[in-house]
């Protein structure tokens, strides 16, 4: 069960101390499955675990920055683990606190920033290849959101029509890839936008701890559709079947986490309605 927030800040604070960092206060910069957050006045982002994470199990801190070390080292566009302190990961009162060096930039908002974003993220995949670590699949987040979804512990305050409805479309979708040709190869694993950052120098990929193996269009898909052609041969197709696939699953991470905050709650029920309004049939049939 996730910590609280306050718990989480005070865990952040406390390594800051024991690193060097001094007293600090936490700037929130993103609630999510982590908790990110500035120590002010440190140039350094915490990244706080304490709970597990829903869209890859096996995923950890310390593979985030092994991933993110191997990245700096081949120059990509990418944030980098703190290098004036000890980047972790460190364990304090049941969270797993990882540092990062601060960027400074703005949220990635407009069609040009997303085009933008799409010729990082080219670089990132070209920094991935050869990386000497083993990768998970894509598929462990299908893993995931399928252990939420037919679990009568998890994701409670998702209704049984719903979790009928999702149930079923989940199975329906992924008959659907088993009939696709995959070609796997190292991706960023969670390229939303919302994991841009627009900086004076370009666009900074951050979150690093979906990097798996899997088809290029898993990454595409998250993209908006105006910048899925700077991508040359993906398969359309498997484009949109995949990018509803992301769509249940963030739905049902978030159903999983509903309490977390109003944005979590927005985001749960967005996707929901969105794979409704798509599969209109399905839902009525439930």
């Amino acid at each position: 069960m996730r910590k609280s927030l306050e718990t989480e800040l005070a865990a952040a604070r406390t390594v800051a101390a024991r690193v060097g960092l001094g007293d600090t206060q936490p700037q929130i910069l993103k609630l999510a499955h982590h908790t990110t957050v500035r120590l002010s006045p440190a140039a350094v982002v915490a990244r706080i675990q304490s709970a597990g994470n829903f869209d890859s199990d096996q995923s950890s801190p310390a593979r985030e920055l092994t991933v993110a070390s191997y990245l700096a080292s081949r120059g990509a566009p990418t944030v980098r683990p703190a290098s004036n302190v000890d980047a972790g990961p460190h364990l304090e009162n049941g969270c797993t606190i990882t540092l990062w060096e601060f960027v400074v930039g703005r949220s990635a908002n407009t069609d040009a920033d997303a085009l933008i974003g799409a010729r990082a993220l080219h670089l990132v995949h070209e920094a991935l290849n050869g990386i000497p670590s083993e990768l998970p699949s894509f598929t462990v987040a299908f893993d995931s959101c399928e252990r939420i979804l037919f679990s009568q512990t998890e994701a409670r305050m998702l209704n049984s029509s719903d979790r009928a409805f999702l149930q079923a479309l989940y199975a329906e979708l992924r008959e659907k890839l088993s009939h696709h040709q995959l070609n796997c190869r190292p991706l960023h694993g969670d390229a939303h936008l919302g994991n841009v950052l627009i900086t004076a120098s370009g666009a900074i990929w951050m979150d690093l701890d979906d990097v798996c193996s899997g088809p290029l269009e898993w990454d595409v898909a998250t993209l908006p559709s105006g910048a899925w052609s700077e991508f040359d041969g993906i398969d359309r197709d498997l484009t949109r079947l995949l990018a509803d696939l992301r769509s249940l699953c963030v739905s049902v991470w978030c159903w999983a986490d509903f309490e977390r905050n109003a944005e979590v709650r927005e985001a749960a029920n967005h996707h929901l309605e969105e794979l409704k309004a798509r599969f209109s049939q399905r839902a009525r049939l439930v």
